[in-house]
């Protein structure tokens, strides 16, 4: 029996390594995608720290949204437009960088106490679709507190390096990019659902 408990608990840490190292390549991958459009350019690096924070567990989403800045801050070239290195966390757009750590932080935990709480005040029989509608609630809410701490977080660092006020850090660094950061999250929510059931099977 206990035999049988190490080997459950040890597949299931390979199976998380396995899943934060396919998360923080999908992250970085996601980066290499880039449109320059001003100071900020448009990359899906979003899409991906909003499906790890859907798609993993808490502590692995945290776990992956770290170690890719970690490995950016060593100098590997996974961060936008093939860059790395600590002057990226502490450029123009370093701030959003730091969003993705703690709003993934933020958003990891509300999405955790929403199926919690679905779960706990799950329907009866033929009425799974109001449980589903509970949990993708939570799930909306916590990506929107996601792109919210991201933006704060990318704006604030750009107005103090810039010495620009809050309102034109908004304008130039978030305000463009808020309609298509929703529309990432969305998909990020789909693209999570169907992940998520196609591993539980």
């Amino acid at each position: 029996m206990e035999k049988a408990l190490s080997a459950s608990a040890t597949q299931s840490r390979v199976r998380s390594i396995v899943f934060v190292a396919i998360a923080i390549a999908l992250t970085a991958a996601c980066a290499m995608v880039t449109v320059p459009l001003g100071p900020v350019p448009f990359t899906l690096q979003n899409f991906a720290i909003s499906f790890i924070v859907l798609a993993l567990k808490p502590k692995e989403a945290v776990a992956a949204i770290a170690g890719y800045l970690v490995l950016g801050a060593i100098g590997l070239p996974v961060f936008a437009g093939f860059s790395g290195g600590i002057s990226c966390l502490l450029g123009p757009t370093g701030g959003f960088l730091w969003g993705y750590l703690l709003g993934g932080i933020v958003a990891a935990a509300i999405v955790a106490a929403g199926r919690k709480l679905s779960t706990a005040k799950a329907p009866a029989a033929g009425a799974r679709w109001k449980q589903i509608l509970r949990t993708a609630s939570w799930e909306i809410v916590a990506m929107l507190v996601l792109i919210c701490i991201i933006d704060f977080c990318g704006c604030l660092q750009y107005a103090l390096l810039f010495s620009v006020d809050p309102l034109a850090a908004f304008l130039v660094c978030a305000a463009p990019f808020l309609v298509v950061d929703i529309c990432k999250a969305i998909a990020a929510i789909v693209c999570a659902e169907a992940v998520r059931n196609a591993v539980s099977r």
